[in-house]
């Protein structure tokens, strides 16, 4: 059976089963269709723009990077170069505008929605750094995930997402950042698996799995580890101040790349089979299977009778 994936974001939700893809745009309390099409290539990651009928995906082999509107279909933005290279695709947005950023050969390129390139940043010296995905926070903050070439962990990186077109150093910039900030409280972390969404307020919320990577040693200083050292679960973090709003262990499988918001009453995360919502205050979880999440929004969207119909997160 072809695999169906499913991106949720603001305005708009991007279903797609095998190369099949469909584009739907929030209409009141349900979804209408934009119109569908073919991708180039059976779909094994997607992505939608939350303001823009616009769709980014990519192949399961990383060999190429297309684009997708309803009005001029498919169209290919990069192919893979070498037998070390990835093609890797994501869609960001800075002050209103929406990019679509390509990670290829040590470079980020920002790519505007008419085809011209608005801005190219240097990932490969001194870190080599891949970006696979941009999330978008308060503030006017965006989480940058990736990953530095021969590390096991994911990393995710906080920055004002007006610095990925301030000049071609800002993602060595954000990196040493990072790194530097590594121990105690931090809006960084890194983690075997880790995924990204908007909080409450000033905050962001991150779910993490650091497998064994993150074992207790009884010589370390707490004092030299981050906040959320060993945690595999899910933790809140206010980005103005670095506090640690809240801190829980949850053992839930969940992809790489899925969505992830919280509100002030629950956290919710997709996983392979719907959407698991956590009550914060009792860590009580409801399943909704087969729902999309729309983590800008704090919504669901729920199958139903060949159509999708919204459902709002308790707040």
């Amino acid at each position: 059976m072809p695999a169906e994936r499913t991106a949720f974001r603001g305005d708009h939700l991007a279903h797609s089963r095998g190369a099949r893809l469909e584009l739907f745009v929030v209409d009141g309390d349900a979804l209408r269709s934009l119109g569908a099409g073919d991708a180039p290539t059976e779909v094994a990651a997607l992505t939608v723009a939350a303001h823009a009928p616009w769709v980014v995906g990519r192949d399961p082999g990383h060999l190429q990077v297309w684009q997708w509107t309803p009005e001029r279909g498919a169209h290919t933005l990069a192919r893979r170069t070498g037998t070390r290279d990835h093609a890797i695709g994501s869609l960001v947005e800075i002050g209103g505008e929406t990019f679509a950023g390509l990670s290829q050969n040590g470079r980020l390129r920002l790519l505007r929605a008419d085809g011209t390139e608005a801005s190219t940043l240097a990932s490969d010296r001194p870190l080599p750094w891949a970006t696979h995905a941009f999330v978008p926070l308060a503030g006017e903050r965006v989480a940058m995930l990736g990953n530095v070439h021969g590390e096991p962990c994911d990393m995710l990186v906080v920055l004002p997402a007006r610095d990925l077109l301030a000049g071609p150093d800002a993602i060595q910039r954000a990196l040493v950042a990072a790194n530097a900030a590594r121990a105690g409280s931090s809006p960084h972390d890194c983690a075997i698996s880790l995924v990204v969404g908007p909080g409450p307020g000033d905050t962001m919320v991150v779910l993490r799995d650091p497998e064994d990577e993150e074992a207790a040693d009884p010589d370390d200083d707490p004092d030299d580890l981050p906040d959320t050292w060993g945690l595999r679960g899910v933790y809140l973090r206010d980005l103005t101040t670095g506090a640690l709003v809240q801190r829980a262990s949850w053992d839930l499988p969940f992809h790489k790349l899925t969505s992830i918001t919280a509100t002030p009453r629950v956290i919710a995360a997709e996983t392979s089979d719907g959407v698991a919502i956590r009550d914060r205050a009792t860590g009580a979880v409801e399943h909704v299977a087969r729902a999309a999440l729309d983590p800008l929004g704090a919504r669901l969207a729920i199958p139903e009778r060949g159509t999708w119909r919204l459902r709002a997160l308790p707040r």
